[in-house]
């Protein structure tokens, strides 16, 4: 009886771990796509920012206009680069990754829109909720 609960004990903590590793590797992943889209905006790049999302991705902007899709993202983006935020970078930090179930994560961020050349921000202008 005693060899049982070792044995299952250690799949617990075995499927844990695995559980636990994938996660740690799934941040990191989150991590690189994220810093992929702050590089895109700081190039002006409307269609690698637009890579990053699903072909039927949904995108609120943050007065609450909706953009479905890779390609509405990309045309958006395309516009608010060359006029509204020409010359600007995005100061994006995650504050928070919360997994879901094993194939969603929550990704809690912070930051500003900034010109190229000024020092990021103390205080943050908004704070997007990604879906990964």
């Amino acid at each position: 009886m005693k060899n049982l609960i070792l044995a299952i004990i250690l799949l617990i903590s075995t499927s844990l771990s695995a559980q636990v590793s994938s996660q740690s590797e799934t941040s990191e992943q989150i991590k690189k796509v994220i810093q992929t889209l702050v590089d895109a905006w700081s190039e002006g790049d409307a269609e690698s920012f637009a890579s990053n999302f699903t072909e039927n991705a949904d995108f609120t902007v943050w007065f609450g206009m909706q953009l479905n899709g890779q390609k509405e993202i990309a045309f958006g983006h395309s516009i608010i680069f060359k006029e509204f935020y020409a010359n600007t970078k995005w100061d994006l930090n995650i504050n928070k990754i919360r997994f879901i179930g094993e194939d969603y994560a929550l990704v809690h961020c912070s930051g500003s829109v900034l010109k190229k050349g000024t020092k990021n921000s103390d205080e943050p202008d908004a704070v997007p909720l990604l879906i990964f």
